[in-house]
């Protein structure tokens, strides 16, 4: 696998390079956001990860140009702001997953390949812009939900909301991160409005709302889809 890597810490290139090619890919490495950029564009990469602090770009700013070429490729964001907020917003723009400086170098490779390996199950499960997962499919492109094959009517809050999750199966998100990533940061409603959604969903999508097997809670962080 071709893995890039965008760091303006030469320490850091060099470490994770050597553990990246430990694990048998490939690591191309950038200094700053408009080289990490110029590579992704003549390269298909398979993973990409972005320190979020670089000169010239930044990475939010890099991941957000990505996502314009490619909506699909991994990218984990590396940072020394561990807080919801910033994690917030690279989920926002995209991200799938965060990892926090000062980090272990075996951890950060666990996460690669838990990354490439969810890639490697949601181009499986896609077939013509649909997600499939057990008895829900998805279809991105038409905006259609179906549970074995009997469509359910989703309001446009509701269906973002699935397929934030849908997207990024058995990836536990926060209350502020699924917020931020369907709301938006700015938003300055009711905190709740994301525990009202995922009930609405678990109407539409669940044999037995009150014991769901698709929309899990993980209780104290966050919520699943399965």
């Amino acid at each position: 696998m071709k893995i890039l890597i965008a760091d303006d810490d030469a320490s850091i290139l060099d470490v994770v390079s050597f553990y990246v090619r430990k694990e048998g890919h490939k690591p191309v490495t950038a200094r700053n956001g408009r080289e990490a950029l110029v590579l992704f564009r003549e390269i298909p990469f398979d993973l990409v990860i972005l320190d979020v602090m670089m000169p010239d770009k930044d990475g939010f700013e890099t991941l957000s140009d990505i996502r314009t070429v490619n909506e699909d490729v991994p990218v984990i964001m590396l940072s020394a702001k561990g807080e919801l907020e910033s994690k917030g917003r690279g989920f926002g723009l995209g991200a799938d997953d965060y990892v926090t400086k000062p980090f272990e170098s075996e951890e950060l490779m666990l996460r690669v390949n838990s990354c490439l390996r969810r890639h490697r199950i949601r181009t499986e499960t896609k077939q013509g812009g649909v997600i499939a997962l057990g008895d829900l499919s998805i279809d991105a492109e038409k905006r259609e939900v179906a549970v074995r094959r009997e469509r359910k009517v989703m309001t446009a809050r509701e269906f973002d909301l699935l397929l934030c999750m849908a997207e990024h199966p058995n990836t536990v998100f926060s209350h502020k991160q699924l917020l931020e990533a369907i709301w938006g940061a700015d938003y300055v409603g009711d905190p709740g409005v994301v525990k009202v959604y995922v009930r609405k969903l678990r109407e539409k999508i669940e044999d037995d709302p009150a014991s769901p097997k698709h929309l899990l809670t993980d209780w104290g962080i966050g919520y699943r889809l399965v």
